[in-house]
């Protein structure tokens, strides 16, 4: 096998790997999450560890406040029929 296709059928996913565990070690410390776990999560479960990480951290800025259904609240769609 050429080394070169070896390098980009090899290198460049854990390339990609690498960058997608440091952005979430980096990342993790700016918003106070635990650097070392999201890093290795991400870096250990390939692509879905990633994803896992955005997901945890987008829910560090919930507001109820600005929920509707955070009360247990129901939008109920009236359908017209009154009988």
């Amino acid at each position: 096998m050429d080394p070169w296709l070896l390098v980009v059928i090899v290198g460049i996913p854990i390339l990609w790997l690498v960058g997608m565990a440091t952005f979430a070690y980096y990342d993790a410390g700016r918003v106070g999450m635990n650097q070392r776990k999201w890093a290795a999560i991400s870096l250990l479960v390939p692509i879905f560890g990633f994803f896992a990480y955005l997901f945890e951290r987008s829910e560090l800025s919930y507001e109820p406040e600005t929920d509707p259904y955070a009360g247990g609240g129901y939008n109920l769609q009236d359908d017209g029929d009154e009988s």
